[in-house]
């Protein structure tokens, strides 16, 4: 089970993920936030969730539901904040196949929140 709690700034949302994902569940999450966004510009916050459980396959299937809601858009930014050396590394990983997806979004991976948000707002 996992909570997402979201944080509305001005100029983009900061989503809190809590708890322990399953691939359905965060399918789930990006859906309603493409459905409830209010900024194209989005910080996942993982810091609190292990995502080192999740499999290659299961990044295709976000990364199919992400093309499905941007459509072709490119005005998306997205930061993924992942807490362990690990985590970040297969973050590296989906941003790659997202990059390869041709997803129109902009993915970056970070190890703090005062980092992403200074990349998302530039």
């Amino acid at each position: 089970m996992i909570t997402v709690e979201k944080h509305i700034r001005e100029n983009y949302e900061i989503l809190e993920v809590k708890g322990t994902p399953t691939v359905e569940l965060l399918v789930k999450e990006v859906v309603n936030n493409f459905r409830t966004q209010t900024s194209p510009r989005k910080i996942w916050d993982f810091t609190n969730c292990p995502m080192d459980q999740l499999h290659v396959a299961d990044y295709n299937k976000i990364i199919a539901v992400v093309k499905q809601y941007t459509g072709t858009s490119t005005h998306y930014r997205t930061a993924l904040v992942l807490y362990s050396e690990i985590e970040q590394l297969l973050g590296e990983t989906f941003e790659t196949m997202a990059l390869a997806a041709k997803v129109p979004v902009e993915y970056r991976i970070f190890g703090t929140m005062a980092q992403a948000i200074a990349w998302v707002v530039e």
